[in-house]
């Protein structure tokens, strides 16, 4: 079964939301990748001399994640702790890693293990499981779970192909992410107790042939999965943001364009991402909820002077993350509800 949104049209309302410019570490830019229900927030900064390093800001600071002796880290996600993983580059290395705030000047890596050389954190759960992929020689990917780090990962297998790759896991440990068929075709996939199952196709035969390809990218504790269809290879091709529940859930893009991807969601349902616009190639941050999709850009303060580009993040408090344009840099954001009707 597969169904699609309604849209919302984008109204000249009084500002929702209030919005926050996490800064940088020293450098122009920074990304905001996630936020957690307490507002603690990851993400990635540059400093003066272009290296990038993750970052977590916390009562309203923002502070490098100490990664002493390498080259450059990115942040993915944090949990109700304040945990955060992402990877770092060591050479031609690249590293999970496990930051816990409470040890702020430890690093755990996460080292890859044959027949890997590199290895991907991807996503964290309150247990401090951890999801991402490894990288082998030959050059294939593999979806992987760390249930104790230090200890080898499980490889969650595929469904025929030689590639998959997990980027979202929920307090219960329940995994998505994407597994390749023997067919070539990439296909979201979610995994409860041990065995990988195919999300499949949506069952509307035109947008099954349209959008052969899905993935799924975050998961809440309720099991549902926001992902996007593809009509090739990750987003290579056109690509629809969707929702997962026991069906797919197409999420209309209202604000013109053609593409859109979802990035994350909350418990409640509500999701964040990026739309294309009526400018090709110019995108939008997004929120879906009560069954529309919502350009962010609408609901902040005209003259705030940012043009918000993506949404990565979202809390149970409705708080959303993510990057934009702001005096010609690309800054993170920190959208904050002020009033009801952002709730």
């Amino acid at each position: 079964m597969c169904s699609a949104s309604w849209s919302e049209p984008l109204l000249s309302n009084p500002a929702e939301y209030a919005i926050t410019d996490l800064g940088t570490l020293g450098g122009p830019t920074s990304t905001a990748s996630d936020i957690n229900d307490r507002g603690q927030v990851c993400g990635t900064s540059h400093f003066a001399n272009g290296a990038s390093h993750a970052f977590l800001w916390q009562g309203r600071r923002m502070k490098k994640i100490a990664a002493e002796g390498f080259e450059g880290s990115i942040a993915s996600r944090i949990d109700r702790f304040g945990r955060v993983v992402g990877d770092f580059k060591r050479g031609s290395m690249t590293l999970g890693f496990v930051f816990d705030p409470k040890y702020p000047s430890r690093l755990t890596s996460i080292q890859p293990l044959p027949p890997f050389r590199d290895v991907h954190a991807r996503g964290i759960n309150e247990k401090g499981q951890v999801v991402g992929w490894g990288r082998d020689e030959p050059g294939r990917v593999r979806a992987l779970l760390w249930n104790t780090i230090g200890k080898p990962p499980i490889d969650l297998g595929t469904f025929g192909g030689p590639n998959s790759a997990a980027y979202g896991i929920n307090f219960f440990g329940w995994i998505t992410g994407y597994a390749r068929l023997q067919t070539g075709k990439d296909h979201a996939f979610f995994r409860k107790t041990g065995k990988l199952i195919d999300l499949g196709p949506p069952s509307d035969h035109r947008i099954a042939l349209s959008f052969p390809f899905s993935y799924g990218y975050a998961i809440n504790n309720r099991g549902q999965i926001a992902g996007y269809l593809a009509s090739a290879p990750f987003t290579t091709g056109t690509t629809q943001a969707f929702l997962f529940t026991d069906h797919f859930t197409l999420l209309s893009n209202s604000l013109g364009g053609t593409n859109s991807i979802r990035l994350a969601l909350n418990d409640t349902g509500e999701v964040v991402g990026r739309a294309e616009t009526s400018i090709r190639g110019q995108y939008h941050a997004f929120l879906f909820r009560h069954g529309a999709m919502i350009d962010l850009n609408s609901r902040i303060p005209p003259n705030s002077g940012w043009a918000l580009t993506v949404a990565w993040g979202i809390n149970y408090r409705g708080q959303i993350v993510g990057s934009g344009a702001v005096s010609g840099y690309e800054h993170a954001f920190l959208l904050t509800p002020v009033t009801a009707s952002a709730r």
